[in-house]
C-alpha cells in the first residue's frame, strides 16, 4: 500500500533499501543470518530485484537466525497468490499445501505491534493464526532491547494451547 506515497518518496525508499541490503550483507554472513524477503518482488526495479536475489543467495546457507523482511507485502495478496499457484492442483487443497505456497513459511509465535495501533494491518494473517499478540504505544525507532526483553519474559510464561484446552 506504500506505493500510494509520492513518487519521489518511493524512489528514495527503494534506493535506501538497496543501499541497506548491500551494506548489511557482511553482518548477515558474520552472524549466520539468512535473509528471506516476503512479498511480491515483481514491482521492484530489475536492479533492486537483483540485489535482493544476491543477498538471498549469499545467505542461503545461514542457519542461525532468519530475517524476514516484508517488501511490497500484504497478507491478503500473499494468500491470493498462493491460491492462484494451487489452482491447477488435482484434489483437495490442504492447509499444508497452502502454507507451503505462502511467502513466509514460518508460523508466528509472538507478534509485537508498535506505534499504538491495535490491528494486524494485513500482516501475516495466516501465519499469525495462533500468535500471541502484544501491542505497545512505543514508536518503532524508540523500541528498546529492554522493552523487548520484558515482552519476551511475559511471553515465556504464557500457556499456549493452539485451540485446545491444554
Amino acid at each position: 500500500e506504500n506505493w500510494k506515497r509520492p513518487r519521489l518518496e518511493v524512489e528514495f525508499l527503494m534506493k535506501l533499501l538497496d543501499k541497506y541490503l548491500s551494506k548489511e550483507l557482511p553482518t548477515y554472513i558474520k552472524n549466520n543470518i539468512r535473509f528471506e524477503p516476503i512479498g511480491d518482488l515483481r514491482a521492484f526495479s530489475k536492479s533492486l530485484q537483483k540485489t535482493i536475489a544476491h543477498i538471498q543467495e549469499k545467505t542461503a546457507h545461514c542457519d542461525g537466525l532468519v530475517q524476514s523482511l516484508a517488501l511490497n507485502y500484504g497478507s491478503q495478496d500473499e494468500i491470493l497468490r498462493a491460491i492462484n499457484s494451487l489452482k491447477e492442483t488435482k484434489g483437495e487443497i490442504t492447509q499444508e499445501m497452502l502454507s507451503n505456497e505462502l511467502d513466509s513459511k514460518h508460523d508466528v509465535d509472538l507478534l509485537i505491534r508498535t506505534g499504538g495501533d491495535h490491528r494486524l494491518s494485513n500482516f501475516l494473517l495466516w501465519q499469525a493464526a495462533y500468535a500471541e499478540l502484544h501491542f505497545c504505544d512505543t514508536l518503532w525507532p524508540d523500541f528498546s532491547d529492554k522493552e523487548l526483553e520484558k515482552i519476551i519474559k511475559k511471553f515465556t510464561k504464557i500457556e499456549r494451547r493452539f485451540g485446545g484446552l491444554k
